[in-house]
């Protein structure tokens, strides 16, 4: 595992949420092919790769809950 320094910052969609210092996490995740067909009409989910859905949704399972058994503030800056 490598952990980044480089500070959260989610995208445009969520910049409502970061304006109103929600806390935002970001897994650094590979996004090389993300626009290959987001925002598409072949953006549907057969087009995922299975394999790679079961590790991101593994992957946010594990920080969903970290962070609601984590005793300190995750609020944002």
């Amino acid at each position: 595992m490598r952990i980044s320094t480089i500070v959260a910052r989610g995208g445009a969609d969520i910049n409502i949420a970061r304006d109103q210092k929600t806390a935002i996490i970001d897994l650094q995740q590979d996004g090389t092919r993300y626009f290959d067909l987001h925002h598409t009409p072949d953006d549907t989910l057969d087009k995922i790769d299975p394999v790679q859905l079961r590790q991101n949704v593994a992957v946010w399972t594990q920080i969903t809950g970290i962070l609601a058994n984590y005793e300190g503030s995750i609020q944002g800056d």
